[in-house]
């Protein structure tokens, strides 16, 4: 090998080595390498020879930075993004799902060591009439004195008490709480010197992707389970009678006292936080894109508003179709509207007739919502996940809608949900 090239191959080494001390620990058998980085070791086969110093300097300059300034400086190279609520609160999360680079298979040992130290086991305690209920739950850092976990898990609670991995005991406060999507925030007093977990972008996650799940089942702390993507875009209903939508299935088991964990990725980044199981081999996560979008107002004011267009539909199918005379079965027909909803307001008509066909009696003269802002309607699936994920309170969406065989549009205030 040439001089040249020996320097070239030297340097190469020592960036790698340098880039993966910040994000693999030293005992992890599986390499998981960030796209960004790889990226940024192949701009060295471009430098010429001359300018390799400079190069090496600014690297060692970001390291150096890194260590002085935490996670903030590091967070910003690798691509991730600090989201401030106030002068005191910052919540990391990765600003696209990143591309892996798995070597040696997967490695729970390593992951269960870098995740464990972010969760607590949460003890809740309320009276009902003169009983004393006492509720265990999970939960995982979101900054240092954040923790997130479930409504539920909470719910109605005196008195939370907070257990740490090194076992220390303290008490929580509520700061925030959202029974529609089943999460709530704990504050502590002061810093405990926690190490925050990452969220992860969700809408990113596809069926099969292996994830784990871990907190504290039946009271038995620090526990993992492990299994894959099920599936994604879910409704779940909770028990509130509540509707969640965009819910995660997984078959990594999730049992009582999970609740308020996080399912994470290979890489340790958070995907969900655990809720329910439904049954063997199926569990459900809020997804991680829900949690960014509603503890930060929990956080900031206590509450989450959830949009609402106040509607009782029923999808179009092909036997409604023809049995309204229908030349397509698309679109949602309204069968009720709320008075004094968003949707009254708007001018949408529910339906107030009965039709007899095929020897039954169906609603009939109500609106069929075909599209909102553009978006196809043709479940109500579609409208709760799309007034979730897409629509906050006070937007103005436009309503397109079949009657008397026409199509019409409507202007639509989103209000919130009682």
């Amino acid at each position: 090998m040439q001089p040249k090239m020996k320097i070239m191959q030297k340097i190469q080494d020592i960036a790698k080595k340098a880039l993966d001390i910040i994000i693999i620990s030293k005992d992890r058998k599986k390499t998981i390498i960030n796209k960004h980085f790889s990226g940024f070791i192949h701009i060295f086969d471009m430098i010429p020879l001359g300018h390799l110093t400079k190069a090496l300097a600014s690297l060692r300059l970001v390291l150096w930075a890194s260590a002085l300034l935490g996670t903030g400086a590091l967070a910003f190279w690798m691509g991730m993004e600090y989201s401030p609520l106030n002068n005191d609160v910052t919540i990391m999360y990765m600003q696209s799902t990143p591309t892996l680079v798995e070597v040696d298979g997967m490695d729970f040992t390593s992951l269960y060591t870098q995740i464990t130290p972010s969760i607590v086991s949460i003890t809740a305690q309320r009276w009902v009439e003169d009983n004393q209920v006492v509720l265990y739950g999970t939960g995982f850092f979101i900054d240092k004195q954040h923790i997130v976990t479930n409504h539920h898990v909470i719910d109605l609670a005196e008195t939370v008490e907070v257990e740490l991995y090194d076992e220390t005991k303290v008490m929580a406060e509520v700061v925030g709480s959202d029974g529609y999507g089943d999460l709530a925030v704990l504050k502590l007093k002061e810093d405990v010197g926690a190490k925050p977990l990452v969220l992860a972008n969700s809408s990113s996650l596809t069926p099969g992707t292996p994830v784990a799940a871990l907190g504290n089942p039946f009271g038995l702390k620090g526990s993992i389970t492990s299994g894959i993507i099920s599936a994604t875009g879910r409704l779940l209903r909770t028990q509130g009678e509540f509707l969640i939508v965009n819910v995660i299935q997984t078959d990594a088991p999730i049992n009582p006292g999970n609740s308020g964990g996080p399912l994470v990725t290979m890489d340790g980044l958070v995907v969900g936080v655990n809720i329910a199981k439904e049954g063997d081999n199926i569990g459900f996560a809020i997804p991680s894109d829900t949690v960014r979008k509603i503890v930060p107002k929990l956080i900031s004011g206590g509450e989450y508003k959830h949009p609402w267009i106040g509607v009782i539909a029923q999808p179009i199918t092909k036997k409604l179709a023809d049995q309204l005379g229908l030349k397509e079965a698309k679109g949602l027909q309204l069968l009720q509207i709320n008075e004094g909803g968003p949707a009254d307001l708007a001018g949408l008509r529910g339906s107030d007739k009965l039709k007899t066909a095929d020897k039954a009696q169906v609603m009939s003269g109500g609106d069929i919502v075909t599209h909102i802002n553009g978006e196809s309607m043709n479940s109500f699936n579609d409208l709760m996940n799309y007034l979730e994920a897409q629509t906050e309170v006070g937007q103005v969406v436009t309503v397109t809608y079949l009657r008397d065989s026409g199509l019409m549009n409507s202007t639509l205030l989103i209000g919130a949900r009682p």
